[in-house]
């Protein structure tokens, strides 16, 4: 490239000869000077690529248990305990009856996938499964993604609790996510935790409400009875709903925190698509969360405030 001699520069220092230097290296360049189209085409790939190198693809995994009570095994230990058992039981006699997860995953293009979600229980359904069953294919579909963070609302005081006394009941060795006991750790996240922080813990349905999201079709604690009495239709719709909900939780969650970078609108659209496809007869699904999130995508056109009702 030649050097720009002093008098070929205007009175603002503008030097033509440079430019035509530039041009006349043009060849040499991966794009036509003379079309900025290209140019604009040229620079928004490059962008991409720092992007996509500075924000790696993010996958999580969201799930949810229902529990019914392990009595017989409760009763025996209160009759050895005395009076000294508590009076309520707790989570080492809790059996799984029911659980739901599924799989989103984040490019780093800004598009999310997001998997059919599963859903497993002991009772009513084609597909039905015992404890051991149903913690073995969870166990798998975490073992299947070992860098994605398991995300639960409440898991750690109670859900995380009952699949490691799984493992230690089957003999079965755990998932990456669920071997470190930390309660804060980047391999696992507990909505409830996360988001409450120093404030006091609430409900899955009593958060969801005040962000207008759709939650459990059926009171918190009917979940119990529920299975005793062998509602089960009702109990599968109710631990798919719990891990729709905590996955928008978590879409919002981490986009606020800038962990994500997504359209949130398009990632519920994405959440409710998957659902319908998986649950096509599930009465939360079709007649509450698909209009909502349709209802999300429309107003995430508009402009301006929108009021939203509770």
């Amino acid at each position: 490239m030649k050097m720009p001699n002093a008098n070929t520069r205007d009175a603002t220092g503008f030097d033509a000869r440079a430019c035509d230097n530039i041009s006349d290296n043009a060849s040499a360049l991966p794009f036509d000077l003379h079309d900025a189209e290209t140019l604009h085409l040229a620079l928004q790939q490059q962008l991409h690529s720092f992007v996509s190198a500075k924000q790696p693809d993010k996958t999580y995994i969201v799930a949810d248990c229902e529990f019914r009570w392990n009595n017989t095994a409760s009763d025996g230990y209160r009759a050895a305990e005395g009076a000294s058992a508590p009076k309520r039981i707790r989570w080492p006699f809790d059996t799984i009856a029911a659980a739901s997860w599924t799989v989103m995953r984040f490019k780093a293009n800004e598009t999310v996938e997001i998997e059919q979600p599963v859903v497993m229980s002991a009772q009513g359904a084609d597909d039905t499964a015992t404890e051991r069953q149903m913690v073995e294919a969870f166990f798998a579909a975490l073992a299947a993604e070992p860098n994605a963070v398991l995300i639960s609302y409440g898991g750690e005081t109670r859900d995380f609790a009952v699949l490691r006394r799984c493992a230690a009941t089957y003999d079965l060795q755990m998932p990456p996510q669920l071997r470190e006991s930390r309660l804060y750790h980047p391999a696992k996240l507990d909505l409830c935790m996360a988001m409450s922080v120093g404030a006091e813990c609430v409900h899955l349905p009593e958060l969801a409400a005040a962000l207008s999201i759709p939650a459990k079709p059926s009171p918190s604690r009917s979940i119990g009875r529920m299975i005793e009495q062998g509602k089960w239709p009702a109990v599968r719709e109710q631990v798919l709903a719990d891990v729709l909900t905590t996955s928008v939780l978590a879409i919002y969650h981490l986009a606020s925190h800038g962990v994500l970078t997504c359209n949130r609108a398009d990632a519920v659209l994405a959440l409710a698509t998957a659902a319908k496809l998986a649950a096509p007869q599930d009465s939360f699904v079709t007649k509450t969360f698909v209009p909502w999130a349709n209802g999300v995508k429309v107003r995430s056109r508009l402009r301006g405030v929108i009021d939203v009702a509770a």
